[in-house]
């Protein structure tokens, strides 16, 4: 598992979110499940950060915050999540 380095509130700033908003999505989805220090600060790995602007990312284009969550567990262990494959490109020629 990966060492956990940002606090909350750095956590929020580099995902573009609140950190009343990762409490929420922590408590209700199980998104992200950080380490907590010996003081229960809560500690933000690099990917509880990626999994968060995912999480982020997918709510915010209007998909409900359960489904993102289920996504984002989805991917969890990917290093990259699945993707359309990629079509060729027409340049007209």
């Amino acid at each position: 598992m990966e060492e956990g380095k940002y606090r909350i509130r750095v956590a929020a700033e580099m995902t573009g979110t609140t950190a009343p908003q990762l409490r929420v999505w922590e408590k209700r989805y199980g998104i992200p499940n950080p380490l907590r220090s010996s003081s229960r600060y809560r500690l933000y790995s690099d990917q509880d950060v990626r999994e968060l602007k995912r999480m982020r990312e997918l709510v915010s284009q209007g998909m409900p915050p359960s489904e993102a969550a289920r996504r984002v567990k989805e991917t969890r262990g990917m290093s990259r999540s699945p993707t359309a494959p990629s079509l060729p490109i027409h340049t007209g020629v």
